[in-house]
């Protein structure tokens, strides 16, 4: 469910911007799909626009953000599979940093993110240069991926 349209639009954007309750609880209850993928650089809840009507839809999707950055959650009992192919492996984490799909990147062990893409790209890398901040913070913080930082300069050389 957490797949977009060609524009970007996930099922949740389009929710949310139809104020469609049994849908947006569906989604966040049943499917926990990432509040977090943008489309047009917004995500879900910055599609709401202010009032007194929409306060509570405003509210239940900050709660539900709040409850996938939170590593006591619930929310974090998905793993991944354990004879998953190591190449699909690579492709779930960087997607993950990507779209911003904090659920799937706890799920793996640190030592497990620091794989990288075709350009030597990380879930960091990625994960900054889409603006996923949540997903930086936990890899820099929670992780502990601040060598995977310094060697950045090692990678790429600057002419």
């Amino acid at each position: 469910m957490n797949l977009s349209d060609s524009d970007g639009r996930t099922a949740l954007h389009a929710a949310v911007e139809r104020k469609q309750d049994s849908v947006i609880d569906f989604l966040i209850n049943k499917c926990k799909v990432s509040p977090f993928v943008r489309w047009r650089d917004k995500r879900p809840f910055q599609l709401i626009k202010d009032g007194q009507d929409n306060q509570k839809l405003k509210e239940k999707l900050n709660k539900y953000m709040e409850n996938q950055l939170n590593s006591e959650s619930d929310l974090h009992k998905k793993t991944p599979d354990d004879d998953e192919d190591e190449d699909v492996k690579i492709v779930r984490i960087l997607n993950s940093a990507s779209r911003g799909d904090i659920r799937l990147i706890k799920a793996y062990d640190a030592s497990q993110l620091t794989v990288s893409n075709y350009d030597k790209r990380t879930a960091l890398h990625i994960a900054v240069s889409n603006n996923q901040e949540h997903i930086v913070e936990y890899l820099l913080k929670e992780c502990g991926l601040t060598e995977e930082v310094q060697k950045a300069e090692d990678r790429y050389t600057l002419c």
